[in-house]
């Protein structure tokens, strides 16, 4: 038997990269899982398809469209256990050179999405009396990179606002934590220079680049043996920010 058996997963992003592997690692524990894509339905239909779950068409920064998907994932499955913020977006440029719509599209992606979807999750695990909410971060968040001030701001600000979220939805055994992925390749990665991965991997500790299943583990983790951990910022980055 898997750890969560019985229990039923959102992960946001979850047709490709990171947010694949967190799908299929939910799964392999026995959660149905949905996951949600911004404009390739082939791809989330063949996550969903591989794990048993089912894939829905979401905008992230849309908040009434992640309330109606968190109403159709309790109607299809029944209930909802645990909620997985992935969704993201990369606008990258030095700070006097970024547009306002720029900005404002990764903060209301990545940070705006992570309010849509707790707002709309937390009155269901009231009425559960339990649930589990992970927002996937980055080590630019806690450090900053140059030419990533719109992605290290939404970042950063997913940490108070987890740490928040855990005070107001610990009574109702809900914990909610951030996952801060180091150097891992994936599509949103795809733009980093060879130079700029050379020079993070030469800060990691652990002589190897990260991967998706690192990151997976971790929520894994989060969402069963991790259940009295609430609040926290868990850096998955082989001691590169150290």
């Amino acid at each position: 038997m898997g750890k969560l058996d019985g229990q039923v997963a959102l992960v946001t992003g979850g047709s490709r990269g990171i947010g694949a592997g967190i799908a299929r690692s939910l799964a392999r524990e026995g959660a149905t899982v949905a996951v949600t894509y911004a404009t390739r339905p082939d791809a989330g239909e063949a996550v969903a398809a591989e794990i048993g779950g089912s894939a829905w068409k979401c905008d992230a920064k849309d908040f009434a469209a992640v309330g109606a998907l968190i109403d159709a994932v309790v109607e299809r499955h029944g209930r909802l256990d645990i909620v997985v913020s992935n969704a993201g977006v990369w606008r990258g440029g030095w700070v006097h050179k970024l547009s306002p719509e720029d900005w404002q599209t990764v903060l209301d992606t990545s940070l705006g999405g992570a309010f849509n979807l707790a707002h709309h999750a937390v009155p269901v695990w009231k009425r559960q009396n339990a649930g589990c909410f992970i927002a996937i971060g980055s080590v630019v968040g806690v450090v900053g990179f140059a030419g990533d001030v719109p992605y290290a701001a939404a970042k950063a600000g997913m940490s108070g606002f987890v740490k928040a979220l855990a005070k107001e939805t610990g009574r109702f055994n809900v914990n909610a934590n951030v996952v801060a992925p180091g150097p891992i390749r994936t599509d949103l990665t795809a733009e980093v220079s060879d130079a700029s991965w050379a020079t993070m991997l030469e800060r990691t500790l652990i002589p190897r680049e990260g991967t998706v299943e690192d990151i997976a583990e971790a929520c894994v983790y989060l969402a069963t043996g991790g259940k009295f951990v609430t609040g926290q910022v868990l850096v998955v980055d082989g001691g590169m920010t150290l």
